[in-house]
């Protein structure tokens, strides 16, 4: 019958029955006799493979335990998308675009430099593209197609998740050192926001400065950022971090101050404000600000007021949080009698 198809005139046959393995072994016998030139084989196991060879098969291929190994390979590589492997030492990847990709062009990224990766092609919503313009910036949602050798491709998904878990533990301290009065004291710390506030911010009291990409790429020169430690974040990541509805694109971490009250009650013509349980954060920083404007030396508040370092409280100072002092004290009313002892004291008070 393979006579009757004209085998003689055939390039090559695949023989894909594997599950019977003595039908499989014939039937490779029968192409090499009839003179078949090139015959692959599908096996099953390793032994079938072996036999398979030896009867004349000039190739044997192990589907699903090729797939078998594809889809393991895919499931451990983490941000990769795919993972195809083209010889023992190289491979080809599809990868989700990372988020400091987007908005920049394959010539700015440097990607073959940097890592010894070429991008091949991209897939965006389910179409190929192996033409790429390196001047073209890649957009969001697409799938990039490198290809490298295995040990630049594990370099590459290394420093991603290496980046991943250290915006995941980034993101997690900021938005804790917003939400947590506890974390901030813990680590002598408070947050600012938006332009104005980062304009007046004291050099000295300056931990480290988060930019949104957006905002870093606009006004790098004019925020003359190189005078402070600088971290860019993707812009939905700052969005995340952010104490606000609608974020400038800049935050500060910001060193506590501490002041005595000794210092403060020594002051010459000294101009105090006393506040006991004060609760709502907003009051507090509009205090703040006013009593700056009415030129408050120093601003004293009981133990149970609200955390001046709370980022609406913050907001509300609009920069007096920076120029006015004030202390949390255990009792007013030691505090008050140390006032008494004093002379040319003006004292008013809010509860």
């Amino acid at each position: 019958m393979i006579k009757s198809l004209g085998a003689r005139n055939l390039d090559g046959a695949v023989i894909a029955i594997s599950e019977n393995f003595g039908t499989s072994i014939m039937a490779t016998i029968m192409a090499k006799e009839i003179g078949i030139p090139y015959v692959l084989a599908k096996a099953q196991s390793s032994l079938h493979a072996t036999v398979l060879k030896k009867v004349g098969a000039d190739a044997v291929v192990h589907p699903e335990k090729e797939m078998g190994r594809r889809i393991a390979r895919t499931m451990v590589s983490g941000n990769f998308a795919d993972w195809i492997e083209l010889s023992p030492d190289y491979s080809l990847v599809e990868i989700e675009i990372p988020d400091e990709w987007i908005g920049k062009r394959l010539v700015d990224l440097q990607i073959r430099e940097k890592y010894g990766i070429n991008v091949v092609g991209t897939i965006e919503n389910g179409v190929v593209d192996v033409t790429i313009n390196p001047q073209r910036p890649f957009n969001k949602n697409l799938i990039v197609i490198l290809i490298g050798s295995n040990e630049a491709l594990q370099k590459l998904k290394r420093n991603r998740e290496y980046d991943y878990k250290y915006k995941q533990s980034t993101s997690k301290n900021l938005l804790q050192l917003q939400k947590k009065s506890k974390v901030r004291n813990e680590e002598q710390v408070f947050i600012v926001e938006g332009l104005r506030m980062f304009m007046e911010v004291p050099q000295d009291q300056v931990k480290k400065v988060y930019v949104s990409e957006s905002l870093y790429n606009k006004k790098k020169e004019e925020l003359h950022l190189e005078r402070f430690p600088v971290e860019v974040l993707a812009d939905k990541v700052f969005q995340h971090v952010s104490d606000t509805k609608t974020p400038q694109g800049i935050l500060c971490v910001v060193k506590q101050r501490k002041y005595e009250i000794e210092d403060l009650i020594s002051k010459e013509n000294p101009h105090f404000i006393v506040l006991d349980n004060l609760q709502d954060p907003g009051n507090l920083g509009t205090i703040v600000r006013t009593a700056e404007g009415a030129g408050v030396t120093a601003v004293f508040m009981s133990n149970d007021c609200v955390d001046i370092y709370n980022p609406k409280t913050i907001r509300s100072t609009m920069g007096s949080i920076y120029r006015v002092p004030f202390v949390y004290v255990d009792d007013l009313l030691a505090l008050l009698d140390k006032f008494q002892k004093k002379k040319g004291h003006n004292l008013c008070g809010a509860s």
